[in-house]
């Protein structure tokens, strides 16, 4: 049990109970004055809350009623980037879910990627991070993720991209079965440069009929490992007209991983199709600078409205400490 969550229960009673945490960020501390009923702490005063550095942050708890609901407002946070220890970034949350919070509304200060995004515009973030993971660990996923708006995805024929699309196929069925939504095939990319023009679309058919429309499935080029942008160029339109829900450029294994200049091949042929298909950049993506220049080539080819979380996806494996660290 968090320190401070039990220190609050022991002074407070049943008035430390609360429905909801609220993490507020800079420019939103004043929403804690409209708190009725409030009793406030500073974190130094909790065992255990940490103490952050960062300008606007008043650093307290605030307990008691707002809309209706009981509350637990946190005014400011700690950070990693301030270097403090990731147990002590977690400690926060833990005291909100002790003392009853069933939801957590985190806000911050952020960038945008997009120019268009002015200072003090607030955004509602949805659905922001899937995890995707082997198909052995599918079903525990999602029993841990079970009531969350994380969605729980894996991987067939994978990494090497086999021409066997029946095998694949099978995969695909077996992980959605196991609860995946969404599923990660490597098309054929070696049989396709041996000459053999019709497996990918047999194999992403094959995929995509397994998934029985329970189930997105997202189709792996990888785009730096053929050997010039021509053949890019020629396999993505292949791999969009079998009707995938995404088409990604990497598996991040295998090669290089992405480049803008390669991965163009994709939205590209998003365009010139007129599919519906969305295009997830991957492999290799690991500051928030490279993330930017493909949402710009998404921009460019597609046209700025394009790439919400439905058609834009990035691989944030090597990508999310850099995140972290502007947050």
């Amino acid at each position: 049990m968090s320190r401070a969550a039990r220190l609050l229960r022991e002074q407070l009673g049943d008035r430390a109970a609360v429905d909801v945490g609220l993490v507020l960020g800079p420019g939103l501390g004043a929403l804690a004055e409209d708190v009725v009923d409030a009793v406030a702490a500073p974190y130094g005063e909790l065992p255990g809350l940490p103490m952050g550095g960062v300008s606007g942050h008043a650093g307290r708890l605030v307990l008691g009623s707002l809309a209706g609901a009981r509350v637990a407002v946190l005014q400011g946070r700690a950070h990693l980037y301030e270097g403090i220890a990731p147990a002590l970034i977690r400690e926060p949350i833990r005291a909100l879910r002790t003392l009853g919070a069933h939801t957590v509304v985190l806000t911050n200060a952020a960038d945008s990627l997009r120019p268009e995004v002015g200072p003090g515009r607030p955004m509602a973030i949805a659905d922001p991070i899937n995890v995707c993971l082997m198909p052995a660990f599918v079903e525990l996923a999602r029993a841990r993720r079970a009531g969350t708006a994380v969605r729980v995805a894996t991987v067939a024929n994978f990494p090497a991209g086999a021409g066997d699309a029946a095998g694949a196929a099978r995969e695909t069925a077996d992980a959605v079965s196991a609860g995946a939504q969404e599923v990660d095939v490597v098309a054929p990319w070696r049989a396709w440069l041996a000459g053999d023009r019709d497996c990918v679309r047999a194999l992403v058919v094959a995929c995509r009929d397994a998934c029985a429309g329970r189930a997105h499935l997202k189709v792996i080029l990888e785009t730096r490992s053929l050997p010039e942008a021509d053949c890019g160029r020629a396999l993505a339109p292949l791999a969009i007209e079998a009707g995938p829900d995404f088409v990604k450029t990497s598996t991040g294994k295998i090669g290089a991983g992405a480049s803008p200049d390669a991965a163009g091949a994709v939205p590209t042929a998003v365009r010139d199709s007129e599919s519906r298909a969305g295009f997830k950049a991957a492999g290799g993506i690991r500051t928030t600078a490279q993330a930017g220049q493909y949402l710009a080539l998404a921009d460019e080819l597609l046209g700025p409205a394009w790439a919400p979380p439905d058609t834009f996806r990035l691989d944030a494996s090597s990508l999310l400490d850099d995140l972290l660290a502007h947050a």
